[in-house]
């Protein structure tokens, strides 16, 4: 499916109904939906024999855990499958760009050591194999260590990353030879009256901010501070480039609303008179208060969700 600027819209108060009745059985469409979406695209990468996939999304689209999905079903299909972040191409903290306040740039393509990537990849190309590099980001450096790709006649890569669709890195790649995959949240989820009780750009900052603080120790106030700059090298770097995706993925699980519900709650609650973001956490607060609370434990262990809640 090709990406349409239009967003889809989910009913909440059917869902709601669902969640009180038979979570079980919202929990499993959602999850069984987004698993025929990923066999779907696995099946058009194996028609059309694209090799190299280049996966982008804007943050906590879920992109990373799609990634990990669709190389699990290549390899089902018999397929040798590697999986490359495209953030082991970091340049050391130094080199990184900055932002016109100061503030390092993270955002910017010219944070990756592109000079780097095209020499492997002819490298690999010609040869069959080549070493990749391992960012240590404890440490702001690529890593002594490396891991070897082969390429043979049964390889699919994967490379995911917030620039895989950008021009500067695309255009290694014969054209013929890739397939472009863009995965955002693209469902608002509105009430039976047309209300948009959760935008889609909301629902992907309440990821980041339960991920932050679940797999990375970052505050709410923390995670907030970036979401600047986050937003705006969406608009810079990705949102350009996301006509040139031959396949979109809408990342949007029916349930997550409901999910989130508590832990946003107890998560954002202490920080509402926050002088910068309080009023921004007020009505992230307030539309997760239209959402009946649902366990956590309800989450299957291979979901995409467990990117951004334990």
């Amino acid at each position: 499916m090709k990406y349409c600027s239009k967003m889809d819209r989910i009913l909440v108060e059917p869902l709601a109904e669902t969640v009180r009745r038979s979570p079980k059985m919202l929990v499993d469409a959602a999850e069984c939906s987004y698993q025929s979406k990923i066999l779907d695209l696995a099946k058009t990468i194996l028609q059309s024999d694209d090799r190299i996939i280049l996966l982008t999304g804007p943050s906590s689209s879920g992109k990373t855990t799609t990634a990990k999905l669709l190389q699990q079903k290549l390899i089902s299909f018999g397929k040798s499958v590697y999986r490359i972040s495209l953030d082991n191409f970091y340049k050391q903290e130094e080199e990184l760009p900055l932002w016109n306040d100061g503030y390092v740039n993270y955002e910017s393509i010219d944070a990756l050591d592109l000079e780097h990537f095209n020499a492997l990849m002819e490298r690999l190309m010609r040869e069959g194999a080549a070493q990749f590099p391992i960012f240590d980001f404890v440490k702001g450096r690529r890593s002594e260590e490396t891991f070897p790709v082969v390429m043979k006649e049964d390889t699919y890569i994967i490379f995911e990353g917030i620039h895989a669709l950008n021009p500067l890195l695309s255009r290694q790649f014969a054209p013929e030879k890739i397939m472009r995959v863009y995965v955002s949240v693209h469902s608002d989820f509105v009430s039976e009256s047309g209300e948009v009780i959760l935008d889609a750009r909301s629902l992907r900052l309440l990821r980041r901010i339960l991920r932050d603080q679940v797999h990375r120790d970052t505050g709410p106030v923390e995670t907030l501070s970036m979401w600047e700059y986050v937003v705006r090298g969406e608009e810079e770097y990705i949102k350009p480039f996301r006509c040139y995706a031959d396949y979109h993925l809408n990342s949007a699980h029916s349930y997550e609303p409901f999910v989130y519900a508590k832990t946003a709650v107890d998560s954002l609650a202490s920080f509402v008179e926050h002088p910068k973001y309080g009023e921004l956490i007020r009505r992230l607060l307030l539309a997760e208060q239209r959402f009946e609370p649902l366990s956590p434990s309800w989450i299957p262990r291979d979901s995409l969700l467990t990117e951004f809640i334990s």
